[in-house]
């Protein structure tokens, strides 16, 4: 999600896209291998320049972004990812734990089923706490913070599998939690779709760039030629089912 987040928003008389340009841009391929991928664009909307590197390191898979201001004057702009994983992982044994103390809701992106309330199914004991997720159909979007470490972890009981999504919280302070469990009738889920995003994000708000900059300043800035660097990495091992303990990494 870059330069945008959330609905269609306005830099100056530019306007930024759904969830920005990013994701539907061309992106050339300069370096590739079966474990490594370098990708590289420039966006339209915003004088950003994306480096991107795909990296499989044993059971992990790492994502680094590298964002550079092509222009002579400073920039905001929003940045976020969006990891998302459907019942091929998440099942009626698996448990959700992310490393933060508040989930709020706000207005949603979401059709008119979306619900206002958190979940039934979250807890919090220290952790905020997901499990039976698919009990019953539901569309939710809410929004995290008060983060402990930039981290969530799936763990599936019944596979032996657990997922951890590690992020920088320096360049993404919160994380927005969509779930879709066949709720939505509208194109494309159809009443069909299960996922559960977890998605890092430099704004706690989905109402765009212009919102962010009103309500929180929650955007990244960068000066003439600066640019950011980060990292996003989802890892994955098996489990001791009985301690409850990872032992063996899988790829």
């Amino acid at each position: 999600m870059l330069p945008n987040a959330g609905f269609t928003s306005f830099s100056g008389d530019v306007e930024l896209g759904y969830h920005g340009e990013a994701w539907h841009s061309l992106w050339d391929v300069k370096k590739s291998s079966p474990i490594f991928l370098e990708l590289q664009t420039n966006l339209y909307s915003i004088p950003l320049s994306v480096n991107r590197k795909i990296s499989l390191v044993g059971s992990a898979l790492i994502v680094t972004d590298e964002v550079t201001n092509l222009s002579p004057q400073r920039i905001e702009f929003l940045w976020g990812h969006h990891p998302a994983f459907s019942d091929l992982l998440i099942d009626s044994s698996s448990e959700v734990r992310i490393k933060a103390k508040v989930l709020s809701t706000a207005r949603s992106t979401l059709s008119n089923a979306s619900s206002d309330t958190p979940p039934v199914f979250v807890t919090y004991d220290k952790d905020i706490i997901l499990s039976n997720i698919w009990k019953e159909p539901y569309s939710y979007l809410g929004y995290i913070s008060e983060f402990e470490s930039g981290q969530a972890s799936i763990i599936n009981h019944n596979k032996q599998l657990q997922l951890v999504l590690s992020w920088d919280l320096s360049v993404f302070p919160f994380a927005w939690l969509w779930i879709e469990n066949m709720q939505i009738s509208e194109d494309p889920w159809r009443n069909k779709i299960r996922t559960l995003a977890i998605e890092p994000c430099s704004t706690t708000t989905n109402m765009g760039l212009l919102a962010s900059k009103k309500s929180s300043g929650n955007t990244i800035t960068l000066g003439t030629h600066e640019s950011k660097q980060t990292q996003i990495r989802v890892e994955v091992s098996t489990l001791n089912i009985e301690k409850g303990e990872t032992i063996e990494a899988c790829a």
